[in-house]
């Protein structure tokens, strides 16, 4: 098993040097939010080491812009936590979409949620570093990570095997890699338009789908104990009736076939006259930075999918 998940890239995955002050600024935040309540959960989640994460997709970042994103990673680690644990999970989903949009959307009406409150803080400050076509993105985005995220606890709630094809389409969207993304432009100051070009975009998909692909590999044997059956692995053993390493093998083959189609796409965009300039070059360096930085801090850094923390 140990090899399957033993993930290498041609590229390496950098760390931010801010990394310690971000963390002991953001765990702070966290407290006076109530997000983090108590010593407990303050060690658990310093264990968990979210903001590594943040810093290993965002290792050029500058300190107050990586804060801020390091909160949001934050607020979504541990509303992943959160509605593991509860019993009414549909519920809870109905009142996070409509707090969260609210937010978003800056209406008026309080927020049912401490949670929101301090989503909608940490939203705001990104806004601020952005335009209005990369707000109006931002929020069809969310929009679709909530409803993965609830589709997901429907399915968990009613005991529910997805099928293959229907659980790729989600994963993509509650996996997170798109909100990743749409960082990229404000935190490595590249303009919003050039990533929605269709070259763009389509390398983004394939992007996505190889850092949902490497975590699903990495959080195999931790989702396998708790019986969860959204990862791509355990649905092949179950869907296709193959022992669990035909399986293992199968998802290893299909997560390299994505990385060598994601090279090929690079090399397509560096040869054509748009690739020559400075931000395209930054934009695909943005793209290696969270493939190998997601895939490094689950394998360096994060106890969380090698203890009994939930998550996926």
């Amino acid at each position: 098993m140990k090899k399957k998940t033993n993930l290498v890239y041609a590229f390496p995955s950098y760390l931010n040097p801010y990394v310690e002050a971000v963390d002991a600024e953001v765990i702070q935040w966290a407290q006076r939010k109530k997000i983090l309540k108590g010593p407990f959960e303050v060690t658990q989640y310093r264990k968990m080491k979210i903001t590594w994460f943040a810093a290993r997709l965002y290792p050029e970042a500058s300190q107050r812009k990586l804060t801020a994103v390091a909160k949001l990673f934050c607020l979504l680690f541990i509303l992943d936590d959160y509605t593991d644990m509860i019993v009414d999970k549909n519920e809870f989903w109905i009142i996070l979409s409509r707090d969260m949009m609210k937010a978003i959307k800056g209406e008026e009406g309080k927020l049912e949620l401490f949670f929101s409150r301090a989503f909608q803080e940490v939203w705001e400050e990104i806004s601020s570093w952005t335009g209005h076509l990369w707000q109006k993105e931002a929020q069809t985005l969310f929009e679709r990570f909530l409803q993965a995220g609830s589709w997901e606890a429907r399915n968990r709630q009613k005991n529910r095997i997805p099928a293959i094809g229907e659980y790729m389409r989600q994963r993509v969207e509650f996996s997170g890699a798109k909100i990743a993304f749409i960082l990229i432009p404000p935190v490595w100051d590249i303009p919003f338009e050039l990533t929605q070009k269709s070259k763009y975009e389509a390398i983004q998909e394939v992007a996505g789908k190889i850092i949902y692909i490497a975590n699903d590999l990495m959080s195999y044997e931790k989702e396998k104990l708790e019986k969860d059956c959204h990862n791509l692995v355990l649905l092949i053993t179950h869907h296709h009736q193959v022992p669990p390493e035909a399986a293992l093998k199968k998802v290893f083959e299909l997560h390299y076939e994505e990385v060598a189609r994601f090279h090929r796409m690079e090399e397509e965009i560096r040869n054509c006259a748009e690739g020559s300039d400075g931000f395209s070059h930054e934009f695909l360096m943005a793209l290696r930075f969270l493939i190998s930085g997601s895939t490094e801090w689950s394998k360096a850094d994060t106890q969380r999918y090698r203890s009994a923390q939930n998550g996926n």
